[in-house]
C-alpha cells in the first residue's frame, strides 16, 4: 500500500464532485488509522498524530482466564483501569436498574460491557464485532464502555490531520481512487457513513486494478520526458508526502 501510494502521486484533473474526492481522502486516512490501531504496517506515523500509542486489546475470555489464574494480578491489571476489549455482541440489554450493556457472552463465558452513552448503545447489533474501551473490568463485566477507535480518533491532533489532508500526494491519490468508483456505487455504499466497513470495502475493492491505473497515469504524466511539467509535478508531490511517511 505504501509503495502504491508513493507511486500514485500524480497531477490529475479535478472531479465534478469535490465532496466525493474529499470523502475518499478521509477514508484513506481513516483506514490507515485503523491499520495502526491493530499494529499493522501503517503509512503515517500515528503515534505522533495521536500523540499516544494504541493499546493492545483483550477478549472477555482473556480477562476471565487472568482472574482464574491469579486474581491478585488480574485485579492489579484491570481494576480502576481502562482496558481495550474486543468481542462479538450477542445482544444489547437493559438491566433491572436501567443500566445499558452489550452482552459479549462467548464460549460459555458471560461478560457484560456496560455502556455509558445511549446513542452508542442503540447503534449496536447482534453478531457485530466490537472494539470497546472499558473501565474497571472484572471477570464478568466492565463499566463506562465507549467505542475505542472513535475515542482515539477524536483525540487525534487536528494540526497533524490537517497537514495530511492538505498534502498534495494524498490529494492526488484520492483523485485516482475517486475516478475508479462510479458516483452511484459510492453514494449507495458511503452516503450514510464513510467510515463504515461497507464503504471502506467498496473503496478498496474498486482499486483492485490500481497497478494498471497507476501505470497508465505515470505514462501520461511523464511520457518520454522526465522533464515534462507533469512529471516534475509528480516529483514535487512525492517530496511533499515524504515528511509524513512512517519510516
Amino acid at each position: 500500500m505504501k509503495l502504491l501510494l508513493i507511486l500514485a502521486l500524480l497531477a490529475m484533473s479535478s472531479l465534478t464532485f469535490a465532496s466525493k474526492e474529499d470523502s475518499v481522502k478521509n477514508i484513506i486516512i481513516h483506514d490507515d488509522f485503523t491499520i495502526w490501531l491493530d499494529d499493522g504496517k501503517a503509512l503515517f506515523n500515528w503515534n505522533e498524530i495521536i500523540e499516544t500509542s494504541s493499546q493492545k486489546s483483550v477478549t472477555a475470555n482473556k480477562i476471565k482466564s487472568d482472574y482464574a489464574g491469579n486474581e491478585v494480578a488480574a485485579h492489579k491489571r484491570y481494576a480502576n483501569q481502562w482496558t481495550r476489549i474486543k468481542g462479538t455482541i450477542k445482544n444489547v440489554k437493559i438491566d433491572k436498574d436501567g443500566g445499558m450493556y452489550a452482552d459479549l457472552t462467548e464460549n460459555y463465558v458471560n461478560f457484560k460491557a456496560y455502556i455509558s452513552n445511549e446513542d452508542f448503545a442503540s447503534s449496536l447489533n447482534p453478531h457485530q464485532k466490537i472494539d470497546m474501551y472499558c473501565f474497571d473490568a472484572t471477570e464478568n463485566s466492565a463499566i463506562k464502555c465507549i467505542d475505542y477507535p472513535n475515542s482515539i480518533w477524536n483525540n487525534a491532533s487536528q494540526a497533524h490531520l490537517a497537514e495530511i489532508r492538505k498534502n498534495k500526494g494524498i490529494s492526488s491519490f484520492s483523485l485516482i481512487i475517486s475516478e475508479a468508483i462510479s458516483d452511484d456505487v459510492f453514494m449507495k455504499s458511503c452516503s450514510e457513513n464513510i467510515y463504515s466497513s461497507v464503504c471502506k470495502s467498496t473503496v478498496m475493492n474498486s482499486i483492485k486494478n490500481l497497478d494498471k491505473i497507476i501505470d497508465k497515469a505515470l505514462k501520461k504524466s511523464c511520457g518520454k520526458s522526465r522533464e515534462a511539467e507533469s512529471c516534475i509535478n509528480l516529483k514535487e508531490s512525492i517530496k511533499d508526502l515524504e515528511p509524513l511517511i512512517n519510516k
